[in-house]
């Protein structure tokens, strides 16, 4: 409903419309309405009327009609009524593509939901097994080398987690510009 490229598709189905409008009226005649104002002064020494002025409103109407003009405008309603058919085609086309595309981003955005809360249960586990490796550190049973390793994959789970909460904000983002709500 607010996609532009459906909505500018649609406008260019009206233009397409109107151009049929304008080829078929040129099978009807014609009335024209013409009005001006004419005012003329000449100063002249030598002659014995050494000055003449005029002024005044002219108007009229001119009523005009096509009679033949080597089916020009039947051509010109025939080329209209084709570029009537491509803007439909061509709407047809763009509606699908984007149902198409959004379709897609939705499917996108419900896998990165999903993915949210597979890195969101995988920090939780690497969290228990941070916690777990300390006290095991305090006791004594790990290395610091296997601390490390373990913090590291904790840190690499959160940073996973917040990778797939980015994604899934890309995703809304495409999915909105898709649906033409991206100002909303």
């Amino acid at each position: 409903e607010h996609n532009t490229a459906i909505l500018l598709a649609r406008s260019g189905q009206v233009i397409s419309e109107q151009d049929l409008r304008i080829a078929r009226a040129e099978r009807y005649p014609t009335l024209d309405f013409t009005t001006a104002y004419k005012f003329n002064r000449s100063d002249n020494e030598a002659s014995p009327t050494r000055f003449s002025q005029t002024h005044g409103i002219n108007w009229g109407f001119r009523l005009s009609a096509n009679l033949f003009n080597g089916f020009e405008t039947r051509r010109k309603i025939r080329n209209a009524e084709k570029g009537i058919e491509k803007s439909e085609l061509n709407t047809a086309q763009v509606e699908w593509e984007v149902r198409s595309n959004l379709a897609q981003q939705y499917n996108t955005y419900r896998k990165n939901l999903a993915m949210i809360g597979f890195e969101g249960e995988s920090a939780a586990t690497a969290l228990l097994n941070l916690q777990a490796a300390m006290l095991m550190y305090r006791v004594g049973t790990i290395s610091a080398v296997e601390f490390r390793e373990i913090q590291r994959s904790y840190l690499e789970a959160v940073d996973r987690q917040l990778q797939a909460q980015y994604q899934a904000k890309i995703s809304e983002i495409s999915l909105r510009y898709y649906a033409g709500m991206l100002l909303d």
